[in-house]
């Protein structure tokens, strides 16, 4: 009889949380995560609070979480996380370019940040490579517009 060992399988992948307030969006990033073998989401949350107990339940390797969303945003959600004890990998993803500045990113203790406009092989490698990349810091504050992710509903 021959013994297949699926524990190595299974350890090869990558658990992870979808954080982000749109439906749309969330939908979209499981559709491509679904594409990749060493991927396995294992929850999905739209605000902060909700990505907190999510990780916490869950225990992932890797968190992407939208910046600018209601009640939380994602700065102030890593920055819970972080000192809170969770190692996860944190990759921010924001629509709004590379507004959030390297020190802040640093500062929160997030991972990664991607443009959601170009993720193309960019959301591959911060996956399955996981070199640490942010973009260089602007000066622009929180990457969030007017009025949002300041924790407002």
């Amino acid at each position: 009889m021959t013994l297949i060992d699926v524990s190595s399988k299974k350890s090869d992948l990558r658990r992870v949380v979808l954080v982000d307030d749109s439906d749309g969006f969330r939908s979209l990033l499981q559709w491509f995560l679904g594409s990749l073998p060493e991927v396995e989401i294992v929850a999905q949350a739209r605000d902060g609070f909700d990505a907190i107990e999510q990780v916490a339940r869950t225990k992932p390797d890797l968190v992407l979480m939208d910046v600018c969303m209601p009640k939380m945003d994602g700065l102030q959600t890593t920055r819970k996380l972080r000192t809170g004890g969770e190692s996860a990998r944190i990759v921010l993803l924001t629509a709004y370019g590379d507004t959030i500045p390297r020190w802040l990113a640093d500062e929160v203790g997030a991972d990664d940040v991607l443009d959601k406009s170009n993720l193309g092989e960019r959301l591959r490698e911060a996956i399955v490579g996981g070199r640490r990349r942010l973009p260089e810091d602007d000066g622009n504050g929180n990457g969030c517009r007017e009025g949002e992710g300041k924790g407002t509903t």
